[in-house]
């Protein structure tokens, strides 16, 4: 059996949140947008909702957890990212924006998922 590279292991875990998104609602509409700002995780769908999330992973609690790591200079990084998304893709116009995270904690065979909707404000 192949073990995973963290790489891998993140991808796979934020395949595993945008299922976790979606049974509860959400249509994953891009995993790992990129642009000149850095990168986000997930971009999807919730009524009129335009999600931007951010996956957080943390194999123990330990320190906080994943959302501890989610600092204020991680934060004003995704913000940017977000605003940037919204004024280069103008179908966004009629959907209101929210900046979400999704925690994931524990080992690979038994991951733990939190939904933390609009985390983060995006203004």
């Amino acid at each position: 059996m192949k073990i995973p590279n963290s790489r891998d292991r993140g991808q796979q875990i934020e395949r595993l949140a945008g299922l976790y998104l979606f049974q509860r609602g959400a249509e994953p509409l891009l995993y790992n947008y990129r642009c000149c700002l850095g990168e986000m995780d997930i971009i999807a769908k919730q009524a009129s909702w335009l999600l931007f999330v951010e996956v957080r992973y943390r194999k123990s609690l330990d320190y906080g957890g994943p959302s501890a790591s989610v600092n204020w200079p991680k934060q004003q990084r995704l913000v940017k990212i977000a605003q940037y998304f919204l004024k280069t893709h103008s179908w966004t116009k009629n959907l209101d924006p929210r900046l979400d995270v999704v925690t994931v904690h524990g080992p690979m065979n038994n991951l733990q998922f939190e939904w933390l909707p609009n985390a983060i404000e995006v203004n």
